[in-house]
Order: structure tokens, then sequence, then C-alpha cells
């Protein structure tokens, strides 16, 4: 099966995706920063009330941790450790690319 359906939280991310391009494009349309915002809020909220009543159907609801495999483990901490340090270089960059240059380009240049 490619995409298991029946899962709640497959269907919930499907749903809150299709959900978050109507508002992003209602937000762009209205074209108000305080609108934006707000309906963005409003998004953000409705994600994170709703996540304590999904249920899990096919998954554990752990399943790295759950997991007897020391393979899986060392996976995911070395994907752990990847992304932070590449988060790491990221604000390292953004701090340095900032700090030499704290103005903006203007337009056209």
């Amino acid at each position: 099966m490619f995409i298991a359906w029946g899962e709640p939280r497959t269907r919930f991310t499907f749903s809150l995706a299709a959900i978050a391009v109507i508002i992003v494009g209602v937000a762009y349309m209205v074209d108000n920063a305080r609108f934006s915002a707000l309906a963005l809020a409003a998004l953000a909220g409705l994600t994170l009330g709703l996540l304590p009543v999904l249920i899990t159907v096919q998954h554990p609801l752990d399943p790295i941790g759950s997991s007897p495999s020391g393979t899986i483990h060392a996976f995911y901490a070395a994907i752990l450790v990847v992304s932070l340090a590449m988060g790491g270089l990221f604000a390292v960059w953004l701090r340095g690319r900032f700090a030499s240059n704290p103005q903006p380009p203007a337009p056209g240049q």
C-alpha cells in the first residue's frame, strides 16, 4: 500500500495540509498583516488542539523508542546529530551574513 489512507494520522496530515492551503490562500487574498497573523495562529491552535485526540491504528505511539533494534536507534541518533549540526552551521552562517551586511540591499541591486 503506497499511502495508508485508513491511518488516522495520514488523514489528519492531508486534511490539515488542505486546510492550511485554504487559510494561507485567504490570508494572501485579504493582504492584511494582522489578519494573516490571526489566521496562521488559528491554524497552529487547531493543529495543537487536534493532536491529542488522534489515535494510532497501524503504528505504535513511539516506534523508534519502543523498537528493540539498535540499528534504528543509531540511525535516529545520527539523523538527530546531523540535523543539529546543520542547524548550528546555518545559524552561524546567518549571523556572519547579517553581521557583515546589516542592511538588506535595496530592490534592483
